[in-house]
């Protein structure tokens, strides 16, 4: 996110900002997508698919990746104790851990709540659940 600006003029940060949100429609389709893959081919087959995308992002993240980033010339031990001295950052990692580790661990648990409590096939459940997440 922070090499975004240096690409973009600044009218249109948010309208950029926006489109790299929506990575976060991901968890919305693996909700979906996991439990029909795993119905056809099984459990073990597709965490495999799941690797083999991680690992494909993560080679065009460092083949492609931002090269113009500055480095940092501040030792790692200095950065981290202005961490620690950092009341505001404190307070907006603690609500981040809140909202967006809430929402995380709901849609972890909700799968296996659909059918536990309302016996709902994992198909199903996993439908719901990408439903839940669109919404929210």
């Amino acid at each position: 996110v922070t090499s975004l600006p240096k690409y973009f003029p600044k009218e249109s940060h948010g309208f950029v900002n926006g489109i790299y949100g929506v990575g976060n429609a991901g968890t919305a389709i693996t909700s979906f997508l996991a439990p029909v893959i795993a119905t056809s081919v099984g459990w073990r087959t597709t965490v495999q698919c799941y690797l083999v995308l991680l690992a494909a992002f993560a080679l065009m993240n460092f083949l492609l990746g931002d090269r113009k980033e500055k480095k940092v010339n501040t030792p790692l031990m200095e950065q981290i104790k202005g961490v620690y001295k950092n009341e505001k950052l404190w307070f907006l990692c603690i609500f981040y851990f809140l909202t967006f580790g809430s929402f995380v661990a709901f849609t972890v648990y909700l799968p296996n709540f659909l059918v536990s409590h309302f016996g709902l096939e994992k198909v199903d459940a996993g439908m719901r659940t990408a439903g839940f997440i669109v919404l929210a």
